[in-house]
């Protein structure tokens, strides 16, 4: 059961946008940060993001950085043009630390119904055999 739920987990942090975005707030250390959607800013703060984003993310009242469309955080000390598009190191330790604990969770699952299928069929081969004699 352990293994399903972890396995469920890890597909939806690479999936759904909210729970992969709070994961990379946490990963920084803002797991409590207020976000505030760009379509309600009047004015953008400084240093304003460079490049399409979702969220302003705001630590208290200090503003912090911001989330881009893909849900990744962006920090006001990485908000550099000459970094667009390269991804934190950070940020590829988590994608590859959850595609494999997705596959690993999916193998071990496989392996306990196999398991569990083994037990029935062996179990009901002994039950026959107590039958015939």
């Amino acid at each position: 059961m352990t293994v399903a739920f972890i396995c469920i987990l890890s597909h939806l942090f690479q999936t759904n946008w909210t729970l992969n975005a709070r994961l990379n707030l946490l990963l920084d250390g803002y797991a409590f940060a207020h976000l505030e959607p760009v379509d309600k800013i009047k004015e953008f703060p400084t240093p304003a993001p460079i490049e399409f984003s979702s969220f302003l993310v705001y630590d208290g009242n200090k503003y912090v950085g911001y989330l881009n469309t893909s849900g990744n955080f962006v920090s006001i000390s990485e908000n550099n043009p000459e970094k667009i598009g390269l991804v934190s190191h950070q940020q590829v330790i988590k994608v590859v630390v959850l595609f494999y604990l997705q596959w690993i969770c999916l193998v071990f699952s496989v392996m306990i119904g196999v398991w569990m299928f083994w037990l029935g069929w062996k179990d009901g081969l002994n039950s026959k055999a107590q039958h015939v004699h």
